[in-house]
């Protein structure tokens, strides 16, 4: 029986790394078991969509792909709060979803390494969980100021998995969808952070030694952490931001590259490489 924060899976009875979660939705539901009983299968949507193949006949392998179609149904529903009204707002402007996902793999980290590889260079890093169990990237393309496709590549728990959304996507929309599931720590993406992330500017780069940084931060991102460190991950200083127009200290360094990050926590909100020159 599939109901309020029940799980969904093709092949393993296992539920932790591919269980939805939707509260308060009971009129969505059978909608959604009807589409995925569908339209399971692959899309020839993207890059991604050969990842797998090697994982199809694993028992833990978990493939889905919503058609845009459904998303448009969805939104011609009657919705009953404010609650209902925000899930229908973000499937609004969703063309597609794909979720592939495989729940045990012992090399999972290095398949993150591997998939990330093969995204191509119109996409770029958006966010990013980094912690003791868990470790994803939420990378986005976009076309005029629009962002038109959101990849979520990450491992957890020993489990790893992609999931690629597409279509004209508002970034806070989504991020009230998320908040929804337990879906490869989509439910700690924070759509109003991660909107505000893609308006930071970092200046000049490149730049010249013995001069510090410039960067603008939107004011949603006061309070989180300027990070530099080098190539190797280390960290050469590290600052809260409380002001629009920040210097980043990078006079003292060596000719040379290194990382210019922004933290919230755990989450990676923004990561640039800068290069110093004479």
């Amino acid at each position: 029986m599939i109901g309020s924060g029940s799980s969904i899976k093709r092949r393993s009875g296992k539920t932790s790394f591919t269980t939805f979660k939707i509260n308060n939705m009971k009129k969505y539901i059978s909608t959604t078991v009807a589409l995925l009983l569908a339209v399971i299968g692959f899309s020839q949507h993207n890059a991604m969509d050969k990842y797998f193949t090697k994982y199809s006949a694993n028992d833990d392998y978990t493939h889905i792909t919503i058609a845009g179609k459904m998303f448009e149904l969805m939104t011609h529903i009657d919705v009953e709060n404010e609650e209902e009204q925000e899930i229908q707002d973000a499937l609004s402007g969703i063309h597609g979803i794909e979720i592939a996902m495989i729940d045990s793999l012992a090399s999972s980290k290095a398949e993150l390494k591997s998939a990330l590889s093969l995204v191509g260079r119109n996409f770029e890093s958006l966010m990013s969980i980094d912690d003791k169990n868990a470790k994803v990237e939420f990378i986005i393309q976009e076309y005029d100021g629009v962002v038109k496709e959101m990849l979520i590549i990450g491992a957890i728990d020993g489990g790893f998995g992609i999931v690629d959304i597409w279509g004209d996507l508002d970034l806070k929309s989504i991020s009230n969808l998320t908040q929804k599931m337990e879906v490869m720590g989509m439910e700690h993406f924070d759509g109003e952070k991660a909107e505000a992330s893609r308006h930071i500017n970092f200046y000049p780069n490149p730049m010249m030694v013995g001069t510090d940084g410039n960067m603008r931060v939107p004011e949603e991102l006061m309070g989180t952490t300027l990070k530099v460190t080098d190539l190797n991950g280390r960290t050469l200083s590290e600052t809260k931001i409380n002001a629009y127009e920040s210097k980043v200290p990078l006079g003292d360094l060596p000719m040379g590259s290194y990382i210019v990050s922004i933290w919230d926590g755990k989450n990676r909100i923004f990561n640039e490489k800068v290069v110093l020159t004479r």
